[in-house]
């Protein structure tokens, strides 16, 4: 009987937790929006956010704050997201840029001008 007693108790404070969560949605959102400024971005922020506390749900402690948690996980996601697109490399069509017309003969390097400024 005790093992049932827990098993329900835990179903409760699991059903309690996703309820919760769940009742955050719009202000995270609005959170993944200021700091995305788009979006899709954002949609995808708040999805993350949500697959990492539901799946972390075991390590929250009932009668803590949520809404601190929550917004906890939002911001670490996309300190986490941005800071990875910083890592990717940068992609570059080679034949347009053998293409583009070499202004560097045309135009005066950096020091002429400042030269021409002086005197």
């Amino acid at each position: 009987m005790p093992s049932q007693r827990r098993s329900a108790d835990a179903a409760k404070d699991a059903a309690a937790f996703e309820q919760e969560a769940l009742a955050l949605v719009d202000r995270l959102y609005a959170t993944a929006i200021r700091l995305t400024r788009n979006d899709a971005d954002a949609q995808d922020l708040v999805q993350d956010t949500y697959l990492k506390a539901f799946r972390s749900a075991a390590q929250f402690e009932a009668g803590t704050n949520l809404r601190g948690w929550m917004f906890t996980i939002l911001h670490n996601t996309f300190l986490n997201q941005r800071r990875d697109r910083g890592r990717d490399p940068v992609d570059a069509d080679s034949e347009a840029v053998e293409r583009a017309p070499d202004d560097r003969e045309a135009a005066p390097n950096p020091e002429e001008l400042l030269l021409r400024g002086t005197l």
